[in-house]
C-alpha cells in the first residue's frame, strides 16, 4: 500500500497535539488511499513517500507578511513529508476572481508542474470553488491541487 500525505492544518492550539491525527507539532496529518482518508499516528509519521510540491502566492503589497505567510506555508509543507521544489510568485492588488493568478502565471505553474513532474500545487490564500475548479481545469487534473 503506497502512502502520501495530502494535507496538513495548523492549529493554534498546542494542547490538542497529543490527539491522534497529530504529529506533535500543531499539525494534524492524513494521508488518502483509494479517496479513503486515515488519520496518521506519530509513528507512522516518517514512513510516508515525500511529495513534490510548488507553491503559490500573490504579494498583495505587504513584502513582511507575505515573506512570513510563504515561510509558514513552506515550514507546513516540510512538516508534512512535502518538499517544495519550486515557488511561483505574483504581485498584484486583487487575486484574479476566475484564476487566482493571472493566465500567464498559470501557464508558467502548468509548465513547471509537467517538466519537474510535481505531484502537489499548493496555493497560499483559499481558493473559491471558482477557482478551484478553473485551475483544476487548466492544469488537465496532471497534479493535486490545494489550497490554504
Amino acid at each position: 500500500m503506497n502512502k502520501k500525505v495530502i494535507c496538513a492544518y495548523q492549529y493554534l492550539s498546542r494542547t490538542e497535539t497529543n490527539l491522534k491525527g497529530f504529529n506533535g507539532n500543531g499539525i494534524k496529518i492524513w494521508y488518502a488511499v483509494n479517496k479513503e482518508k486515515h488519520f496518521l499516528e506519530d509513528e507512522s509519521f516518517e514512513t510516508l513517500d515525500t511529495l513534490t510540491a510548488i507553491i503559490v502566492a500573490i504579494n498583495f503589497g505587504n513584502d513582511e507578511a507575505f515573506s512570513y505567510e510563504t515561510e509558514e506555508l513552506k515550514n507546513l509543507c516540510e512538516a508534512s513529508n512535502i518538499e517544495v521544489i519550486d515557488e511561483v510568485y505574483q504581485s498584484l492588488n486583487t487575486a484574479n476572481n476566475a484564476t487566482y493568478v493571472g493566465k500567464g502565471k498559470l501557464t508558467e505553474i502548468k509548465q513547471i508542474s509537467s517538466s519537474l513532474n510535481v505531484d502537489l500545487v499548493i496555493f497560499n490564500d483559499e481558493l473559491s470553488p471558482a477557482q478551484l475548479k478553473n485551475i483544476k481545469k487548466y492544469l488537465d487534473d496532471t497534479v493535486e491541487v490545494f489550497d490554504r
